[in-house]
């Protein structure tokens, strides 16, 4: 597997719907420059690849945050509704 595979695989794990908000791929590809250093040298395909909350895991451990943990109100969700009433109520107070 390529850098470019292994990139695609990690994106296609996000939820966020904006992709301004998601970390660059020389991010993500410095951040893994860094966590392998040291380490013995390991295929990229051998990775278990996990995205939760905004976070990037591989094989357990902590990379890199690729996206934002609050994401922006672009879905239609009465919570969402909810706070987003709260914020403009405080506003015009």
């Amino acid at each position: 597997m390529n850098r470019v595979e292994f990139l695609n695989k990690i994106y296609e794990k996000c939820t966020c719907l904006d992709w301004r908000l998601i970390a660059e791929p020389q991010e993500i590809l410095s951040a893994l420059r860094k966590y392998r250093t040291g380490k013995k040298k390991t295929p990229l395909q051998d990775y278990k690849i996990t995205v939760e909350n905004g976070c990037l895991f591989l094989n357990g451990d902590f990379i890199i945050r690729i996206e934002p943990l609050i994401r922006p109100f672009n879905v239609e969700s009465p919570k969402a509704s909810y706070y987003e009433g709260l914020c403009l109520r405080d506003y015009e107070v």
